[in-house]
Formats: structure tokens, C-alpha cells, sequence
């Protein structure tokens, strides 16, 4: 699968990965919640923000009617947590 998310390069030394076509509405999420993971050391709070990145990226792309409706729920919770819960 995740030949399909990047194409790898190899140059030198260095090892990098290009994303390729479509698949920026997966790879910036993933991206994103290991970022969100480190910065706050909290496992919930990454995934919350994979669900929320997720679903609005789909939104902004286009691609709304391919996620299903359960994500969208989830993604409504979790804002509504942040919101009302914070803590």
C-alpha cells in the first residue's frame, strides 16, 4: 500500500519519499498526526486531529462523498470534545 501513498527516490546518501497523485489527502494527515503526537504527547490528541484533518482535507479536495459518514460523526465528536472538554 504504501508504494501507492510515495514513490521512494534514493540520491546520495539521503533517502526521500514524493507523494504521489492523489494521495495527499492520506500522506498530510499521517504527516500531521505524528507531528500533533510529538508536540503534545498524547496518542488521543494525534488521532483526534487525524480525524479532524482528514475529513476536512476530503471536504476541501473534493472527495467528500468517498469518506463514509462515520468519519464525518467522529470528526463532529471529537471537535465538540476539544470545544466543550478541553482537558
Amino acid at each position: 500500500m504504501l508504494e501507492k501513498v510515495f514513490k521512494l527516490r534514493a540520491s546520495g546518501t539521503s533517502v526521500g519519499a514524493q507523494v504521489v497523485g492523489g494521495a495527499t489527502t492520506l500522506a498530510l494527515p499521517a504527516f500531521l498526526t505524528t507531528t500533533i503526537t510529538g508536540y503534545t504527547m498524547e496518542m488521543r490528541e494525534g488521532n483526534a486531529f487525524a480525524f479532524i484533518s482528514c475529513s476536512f482535507l476530503k471536504l476541501a479536495m473534493g472527495h467528500g462523498k468517498k469518506v463514509h459518514w462515520l468519519l464525518y460523526l467522529l470528526s463532529v465528536l471529537f471537535i465538540l470534545r476539544f470545544v466543550f472538554l478541553r482537558g
